[in-house]
């Protein structure tokens, strides 16, 4: 009895052994793959068959499948498990999106919607991602921005206004003059509905025009001893016709300004008794350079990239640069006596 109590022994020591032997150690790793259920158990010997499945929002192109074999692992059938891919997103009306998350349309992507210049995103969402069934939620929707035209000066004259005030889009100008031409304007005689739903600058209103008098002379000469000397010189701005040493009583000079400056005031000054009248002068243009555009990541909605040159008053319409995003500025931007803001892109 004690005898087969050791033979049994035996062969149950051999056997684990010989199991020991042809063990395969470990679990080979699959990215984005799990081990099937029906194939996990404590330990693997020759002849034994791994399954594995691929994860949520993964596929392959075949099962992968691993065989143990002289205690190591081999495949038989490798493939990767890859993200499952989305259809191409669907347009949205006046704006676009751009891959935020990711690089390519697969599960995981997460997509980012913007609206054109002019228009807001009206949806709670502007963001969607790749799931197994699709892309998630709704394209966003984006509507004309608005302007209010509110005016209360009952002498001030606007054309351009359309129909319904309170509901002017981008980009409409409306035009100011005074009823009476015994006011003037005061303020912007055009003004633009910009992008964020605000006016390039403030309504203008009229106001009475006062009478302009003459300096005060003080004291009296004889009559042929009212002239001048040569006007004074005036920045930027340049006399019309011939130039004299000495000017009567009553003689006007006409002046022009440099190209790209706007004359303020009256072209004219007049030589009265003795002293010449108020000078006008002359308001300085922008200059918008490359350099600068490129600096800050935007270019010209219109034209060549060029040096450019804005008169007072006139305006400049930009845009981002390609690959540039907008900061939520103003692209519309006015010159003001050579000042003029540039907007930026990041």
């Amino acid at each position: 009895m004690e005898l087969m109590y050791i033979v049994l022994c035996f062969i149950l020591w051999t056997n684990e052994a010989l199991s020991k032997e042809t063990e395969c150690p470990g679990l080979p790793e699959v990215d984005n793959a799990d081990l099937n259920e029906e194939s996990r158990k404590d330990n693997y010997t020759d002849g034994d068959l791994l399954y594995f499945t691929c994860r949520v929002g993964y596929a392959s192109s075949r099962r992968i499948t691993y065989r143990c074999s002289n205690r190591r692992w081999i495949a038989v059938r490798s493939a990767r498990c890859s993200p499952k891919p989305c259809e191409l997103p669907e347009d949205m009306p006046n704006g676009c999106y751009d891959i935020v998350a990711g690089t390519d349309l697969v599960f995981g992507t997460v997509i980012k919607y913007t609206c054109n210049e002019g228009y807001q995103m009206v949806s709670r969402s502007d963001t969607r991602s790749c799931m197994t069934e699709g892309w998630s939620g709704h394209v966003p929707l984006c509507e004309a921005v608005k302007c209010v035209a509110e005016i209360n000066d009952d002498n001030v004259i606007v054309s351009g206004l359309p129909d319904n005030k309170n509901h002017i889009e981008s980009g409409h100008i409306l035009h100011f003059k005074c009823a009476s031409s015994e006011q003037t304007l005061k303020g912007e005689s055009e003004v633009v509905c910009l992008s964020n739903g605000t006016w390039s600058s403030q309504f203008p209103t009229c106001e009475v025009l006062e009478p302009v008098t003459p300096p005060v002379i003080v004291f009296r000469r004889p009559q042929g001893a009212y002239s001048c000397g040569p006007p004074p010189l005036i920045k930027y701005a340049d006399i019309r016709g011939f130039q004299k040493d000495t000017y009567q009583h009553g003689d006007r000079v006409q002046f022009q300004c440099q190209n790209f400056y706007k004359l303020n005031g009256p072209n004219t000054m007049q030589c009265h008794y003795g002293q010449w009248t108020q000078a006008p002068f002359c308001l300085e243009p922008c200059i918008v350079t490359t350099e600068e555009m490129s600096r800050r990541g935007v270019a010209l909605r219109f034209g060549v990239e060029r040096k450019l040159y804005v008169p007072h008053g006139d305006r400049v319409q930009f845009l981002c640069a390609h690959g540039k995003y907008s900061r939520g500025e103003n692209f519309i931007q006015y010159c003001y006596n050579g000042k003029m803001h540039i907007p930026s892109c990041s």
